[in-house]
């Protein structure tokens, strides 16, 4: 039993017999299974299984190798180095299955293990198209896609042979569960069963949602991520939004130029020609975007100056845009207890059921 989730396994049969298996794939994949019946010894007879299967990543990350440093994590599991990963899909699995009967006349109870641990690369995940026209963002993402030399993902429907995804690390998923399943005949109309289980799992797996996730970030990006810093700025000021496309720019521009403070209406003027407006643009502003203006233009350590300057200092460094990092850490604990009545004249069931959970997620953020 899984709590709300009910999985039916084999019993064991008290027959003695062996049974192994084995698949072949492409991309190196195999599958490996054996199990083992044993005979009956007295009231006991017992059950076993071990499945292997492992297969290579078949799309190569073509991404610059990261390491990532979780050490400051919440959560131990999750608190280590990991380099990012040199192929997608790749899959190693062993999972363990044991089942013990006991039988005595009118009573059995079987005791049921199982446990699984997985290790792989996430699945590939490829950037399909970029609208580099979106305002602020666009720029920013096409300066970072070209000057890695990232492609738009083929049209022809077939997979990747390669992909640019630097955040993907291995994966580690566990599980493991016990179950103890006991029936009693008391008569031939009236019969009880119980049922006890526990199980934990955990997992932490990481996948770049946009398909670029983490490139480094280049000289190529440090103006349009200056010109989107300046333009988020404004966008906070109030009548920035009433402003033409010109305006607009003319702003920014001067914002990431710089200027003195004396010059600063000069500037922002003829930045505004080099948009096609004519007069005096920075007399027509709100107070809230001339204060603006003068703090980005004016003050390098808090402006979008300064924050190009420290971008140059991040050149190399991943870019990370829309990821997931999913974290969780399952237990449950579950109990049922059952009487059935069968005869001729009326069938009923009757029980009572317990059910527990412990569910945690998103412990591995940082302390």
């Amino acid at each position: 039993t899984t709590g709300a989730v009910s999985i039916t396994t084999s019993d064991p049969t008290g027959e003695a017999e062996v049974k192994a298996g084995l698949t072949i794939g492409n991309n190196d994949h195999w599958r490996y299974r054996l199990s083992a019946y044993t005979p009956q010894i007295g009231p006991f007879s017992a059950y076993f299984s071990y499945v292997h299967e492992q297969r290579d990543g078949d799309i190569k990350n073509l991404a610059p190798p990261f390491t990532w440093n979780r050490l400051a994590s919440n959560y131990g599991p999750v608190a280590k180095i990991d380099p990012s990963v040199d192929t997608l899909g790749a899959k190693d699995v062993d999972t363990y299955f044991a089942a013990l009967k006991f039988e005595s006349g009118d009573f059995n109870a079987v005791y049921k293990y199982d446990r699984g641990d997985s290790k792989g690369t996430p699945e590939a995940v490829s950037l399909v198209h970029l609208n580099r026209s979106s305002p602020g963002t666009g720029p920013l993402l096409a300066a970072l896609v070209d000057s890695n030399g990232v492609p738009d993902a083929d049209d022809n429907g077939k997979r990747p042979k390669g992909v640019y995804n630097g955040w993907s690390i291995p994966t580690v998923q566990k599980h493991q569960g016990h179950s103890l399943t006991m029936n009693y005949t008391a008569t031939d109309s009236l019969s009880f069963k119980a049922i006890g289980g526990y199980r934990k799992s955990r997992i932490f797996a990481t996948s770049p949602l946009d398909g670029m996730s983490a490139l480094p970030f280049t000289q190529a990006a440090i103006l349009p991520y200056a010109q989107l810093v300046a333009g988020g700025a404004f966008a906070r000021a109030a009548g920035f939004n009433a402003l033409s496309g010109a305006a607009k720019g003319a702003l920014v521009q001067t914002a990431i130029a710089g200027a003195s403070p004396a010059n600063l209406q000069t500037a922002l003027n003829t930045a505004f020609a080099g948009f096609g407006g004519s007069g005096d643009l920075f007399s027509t502003l709100t107070p809230q975007v001339q204060g603006t203006l003068g703090f980005l233009a004016t003050q390098p350590t808090g402006a979008a100056f300064g924050q190009a300057a420290a971008a140059g200092a991040r050149v190399g460094q991943p870019y990370v845009g829309i990821v997931s990092g999913a974290q969780s850490r399952s237990e449950q604990w579950s109990a049922e207890l059952q009487a059935n009545y069968d005869s001729d004249f009326l069938t009923a069931t009757a029980g009572l059921m317990w059910f527990k959970a412990k569910d945690n997620v998103a412990e591995h953020w940082l302390k």
